[in-house]
């Protein structure tokens, strides 16, 4: 992971994230997606900050697990479409900018530490990737898995591949043809 350099990342402590909230305490980085407001959606300064998180958690050998969680009933909706269309909202965010292209379906390739999911909320479309990416996930029963992108004619291809890597090929294309939610119960079954 190289995406920030020494420097920057020894000023992790010194950081205000505008869309995320770190804790470190016994050897575990507790990583805290805190948009709720917008149902978690992946806005481009929250996708930096969770990739300098990820890159100070590697880097940091003090650190030994990251837990991801987030705030409100819904883990991540995906994309914030706006932000996708231009309507960037403001934020007083000063991790620094990334030193490449921050792609968060491989950021957990490279983390090199053991990852895990406390899935409290609902996951939809591109929230996949956190699932996909950890190495564990643990979700309450009541949650259900969606890809509403697919009923606006938007086939999801990059989740899908993320999702092939931990579920069943049959039942991931289904999944992504049709659009259904998944409950919990089914996601976890081989």
């Amino acid at each position: 992971m190289n995406l920030y350099n020494d420097t920057q990342l020894a000023d992790f402590d010194q950081q205000h994230f505008a869309f995320i909230e770190c804790e470190v305490s016994d050897h575990v980085l507790k990583l805290t997606l805190d948009r709720a407001g917008k149902k978690n959606a992946l806005h481009p300064q929250m996708v930096n900050e969770i990739a300098y998180a990820l890159n100070y958690a590697h880097s940091e050998k003090s650190i030994w697990i990251i837990v991801i969680q987030a705030k409100g009933n819904v883990f991540c909706a995906g994309a914030d479409l706006k932000a996708m269309m231009g309507l960037i909202e403001e934020n007083d965010s000063t991790v620094p900018a990334p030193e490449g292209e921050v792609l968060i379906g491989e950021l957990f390739n490279k983390v090199g530490k053991p990852t895990i999911a406390k899935v409290t909320g609902d996951v939809y479309a591109g929230g996949f990737f956190f699932l996909a990416g950890c190495n564990i996930v643990i979700a309450q029963d009541s949650v259900k898995f969606g890809l509403p992108e697919v009923k606006r004619g938007l086939y999801p291809f990059q989740v899908m591949a993320a999702l092939l890597k931990v579920m069943p090929a049959r039942k991931v294309v289904d999944w992504c043809i049709r659009g259904y939610n998944l409950p919990v119960q089914e996601a976890g079954k081989k």
